[in-house]
Parts: C-alpha cells; structure tokens; sequence
C-alpha cells in the first residue's frame, strides 16, 4: 500500500513538473526598448498564473520596471490583487481618472479622443 501510494505521488509530482514546464515554454518576453519595458505574451493570467510564473514575472519586472500584457482577460478585482502579489500598491493619482470601485487601477488612455 505504501509502495502504491508513493508511485500514485510520483505522478501527480511528475505531471505537475510538466505542467510547470509547459507552461514556462509558452512564456516570451520581448523588449521594447535597450533600458526600460517589455511585453510578455505566451501567457493568460487568469489561468497560468502560479508561484513559478509569478517568481519570473517578478525579475522581469526588475529588469525591465515597465511589463506590458496584452489582451488579458482579467477583472479588476484580479488587476488589484495580483498588483498586491508583488507588494503593496501606492496611493491612487489624486488627478487621474480611474476604474469605477478600484481607485488603485488609473485608467491610461491613447485614443483619438483621449
């Protein structure tokens, strides 16, 4: 029975490697620039976000201190907390608009009317 149990435990350590590799494979980081910002892509963060993820996005942030990701489909609620996942948020711009209900999320808009 132990023998069984140890095996069964193997696996789902051995699946869950794979899963963590797999993941970090669809991860890419383009820089936009030779000293500030970069996008990554390759990932949704509402489903492949863990500590492995979370830990890489982490020293990109230090790297590059400006992270750009693009067609995520997240809430707000999510946008706050996974803001707090890598520290504690500033207080809200007291001039910029923000998202209705979460003043740490200011809203930067480039469009023609904006």
């Amino acid at each position: 029975m132990v023998f069984v149990c140890c095996y069964f435990y193997y696996t789902l350590l051995c699946r869950y490697k794979i899963v963590l590799i797999w993941t970090m494979k669809q991860y890419h980081l383009n820089k936009l620039s030779p000293e500030l910002g970069a996008e990554i892509s390759g990932i949704d963060l509402s489903k492949d976000f863990n500590e492995e993820i979370q830990n890489k996005i982490y020293d990109d942030l230090i790297q590059y201190k400006v992270l750009f990701f693009r067609e995520q489909n997240i809430t707000p609620q999510f946008h706050v907390e996974f803001a707090k996942s890598f520290g504690s948020i500033e207080e809200p711009h007291p001039v910029y608009p923000h998202v209705d209900g979460f003043p740490e999320i200011v809203l930067l808009e480039n469009d023609k009317n904006h």
